[in-house]
């Protein structure tokens, strides 16, 4: 008989307990409604005690472990004695001026140089930044309306092919001011070494004070140009001349002599004298302005304006550019 219990109806104390359902039970005497205590909860309070046990002992080995690495890591450190310096390091002997140790030259790495490494002497910065272009010859003149001019003939000396060629004419008041400036650009925008080209620098209104002058030639260095200069050949070319004014014009042939064609060809007419120094220039365009490989044209050129006295001989220059699209 242990092994049950007899039911009472806590409200009244009556034993005419009825079960409704398998939670829920009624008192028959007072009529009161009981809540049937389900045993899974007795195992619930069991499981959540094992829980936290589990708990203390998952903290009490991160304890022992974080404890473990803590003294590892104290054993590691270097030993030192008295004076808390490492027995085993040397100290570096100062001197009294406190100048620094320097390592033997033979304990440093040595860095194999390359075959193709520029070292700072083999850089000419000067050679870079300033091609070398000098000044040959120069010849003043007048325009008819008051302008002043200067044919100047200047020479590529640097060792390799620059391009955008031109002589700068500055002009200074006595006090050494600036009060003039005028930039003339040769026809031939590449100039290969070695070569000349010839210059027209035009002040149209050059300054009423008097002044003095300083020229220089300039020219930048360039890897590569899109279209380079090509030559045409001046066949062959006669020189009229008009009694009446200091006007001539020369009326010739130009052939290509390239495998390609060649667009943009234009003629320059230097005027020189009996010492070949250029004393007068002009320029034009052939009659064709596209010539294919062999194909010859005529030109014209007249000059008249720049040129400062009369010439003893002529010096023709022609060159185009090569197609576009051509290999």
């Amino acid at each position: 008989m242990s092994d049950f219990k007899i039911l009472k109806c806590p409200a009244c104390g009556s034993s005419n307990v009825e079960t409704d359902s398998e939670s829920l039970l009624s008192c028959s005497h007072c009529g009161s409604q009981l809540i049937k205590k389900q045993p899974h909860l007795d195992h619930m309070k069991i499981d959540s005690s094992k829980i936290k046990n589990l708990l203390y002992v998952v903290i009490l080995l991160i304890l022992a472990i974080g404890g473990a690495f803590f003294w590892l890591s104290l054993s590691e450190q270097p030993m030192t004695n008295d004076s808390g310096v490492n027995p085993a390091i040397k100290p570096v002997q100062q001197s009294s001026s406190n100048q620094l140790v320097k390592s033997p030259v033979s304990s440093l790495p040595k860095l194999k140089k390359s075959k193709n490494e520029v070292t700072n002497e083999s850089i000419d910065n000067n050679a870079i930044l300033k091609p070398k272009i000098t000044l040959i010859s120069k010849i003043e003149g007048k325009t008819v309306i008051g302008g002043q001019y200067w044919i100047v003939t200047i020479r590529n000396d640097s060792a390799q092919t620059v391009v955008r060629p031109r002589v700068i004419m500055s002009m200074f008041d006595k006090d050494g001011r600036r009060i003039g400036e005028q930039v003339g650009w040769s026809k031939q925008d590449t100039l290969p070494k070695n070569s000349e080209t010839t210059v027209l620098v035009l002040v149209s209104k050059p300054p009423e004070s008097p002044y003095t002058q300083k020229m220089e030639a300039l020219a930048t260095f360039s890897k590569t140009f899109d279209s380079k200069l090509e030559n045409i050949v001046v066949d062959d070319f006669v020189i009229n001349k008009e009694n009446s004014n200091n006007k001539y014009t020369i009326i010739g042939d130009v052939s290509n002599p390239n495998e390609y064609r060649v667009d943009f060809i234009w003629i320059q007419a230097i005027a020189k004298d009996k010492n070949g120094i250029a004393i007068g220039l002009a320029d034009a365009y052939a009659t064709h302005s596209s010539l294919a490989a062999n194909e010859t044209s005529g030109f014209k050129v007249t000059a008249s304006t720049f040129i400062a006295q009369p010439p003893a001989s002529w010096t023709l220059v022609a060159k185009g550019r090569k197609h576009r699209g051509t290999n």
